[in-house]
């Protein structure tokens, strides 16, 4: 088992920091958003217009200690002002994402999810288990968002995985869109919201115990386009991402925005 640690990149050379937290979370908070217009008939039957959706996820660790850790957060504060963004999982040994290929349906009654870990540059030992919960998601506007159990996963780190989950998928995804599969508490890019600006993420106690406290916001666009980047808008056929490129100009913070479709190479903002 491995602990809880962020992944960010604080220049646009594609050189990782990692942020070992050394101690289990005190909490994490996941709450959906989803942008949506209403209107109403003259019967009072509501249509929707669904925009885009995200999670916002709440990242505490209460009264730690460790003086080093402390200044690597709040060092980190700075990128995530400038609209950079953080990975972050619970556990290192279980950071895992992979990416649907381009030749692959993720339907209703499926049981099976042929993915490999994406983000083996950040964790080479990342994999997951049997009773592993995973997130299968798609790329706004859809946005279908599904939490499931792995019954059983094959292959290894380093090839092709088929994850068996249960109960069998309940949605069928658009295959016009990206759409990854993940270990339910990783998230790769993670942004701070402009209504989370003004607060310090870390507080102290006398500067004798300190306290983490930030709520994030999942940048799942910017996780979608990494893989349609790295491969040039070719379609992501399966495999780690090469995270030691330009490809990580998109992570380094206050440059430009990106969408799950832009096969340019990403000049600004992981």
């Amino acid at each position: 088992m491995g602990s809880p640690a962020g992944y960010y990149y604080p220049d646009s050379t594609g050189t990782l920091e990692v942020i070992d937290f050394g101690e289990e979370m005190s909490d994490v908070q996941v709450t959906p958003v989803r942008d949506v217009t209403d209107a109403y008939d003259g019967g009072r039957s509501m249509q929707r217009v669904v925009h885009a959706g995200t999670e916002r996820v709440r990242l505490v660790l209460e009264n730690f200690t460790s003086t080093p850790l402390e200044r690597a957060l709040r060092t980190m504060s700075a990128h995530l002002e400038r609209g950079g963004s953080i990975g972050f999982t619970m556990d290192t040994a279980k950071t895992y994402a992979g990416y649907r290929s381009s030749s692959s349906t993720w339907s209703r009654g499926n049981t099976g999810v042929l993915v490999s870990n994406a983000f083996t540059a950040w964790s080479s030992a990342g994999f997951l288990a049997a009773a592993d919960d995973v997130v299968i998601e798609s790329a706004n506007p859809e946005y279908l968002r599904e939490v499931t159990t792995i019954a059983s996963i094959s292959g290894s780190v380093s090839t092709i995985n088929v994850i068996t989950t249960t109960p069998a998928m309940r949605y069928t995804f658009s295959t016009s869109l990206a759409a990854i599969c993940r270990w339910r508490w990783f998230w790769p890019t993670l942004r701070l919201p402009s209504d989370s600006m003004g607060a310090a993420i870390v507080t102290d106690d006398h500067r004798i115990a300190y306290t983490l406290d930030v709520e994030l916001e999942y940048d799942i666009g910017a996780a979608m386009a990494l893989a349609d980047t790295d491969q040039r808008g070719t379609g992501f056929a399966g495999g780690a991402l090469d995270l030691a490129t330009t490809t990580i100009g998109a992570l380094s913070g206050g440059r430009r925005s990106i969408g799950a479709t832009n096969e340019s190479k990403l000049t600004g903002g992981l």
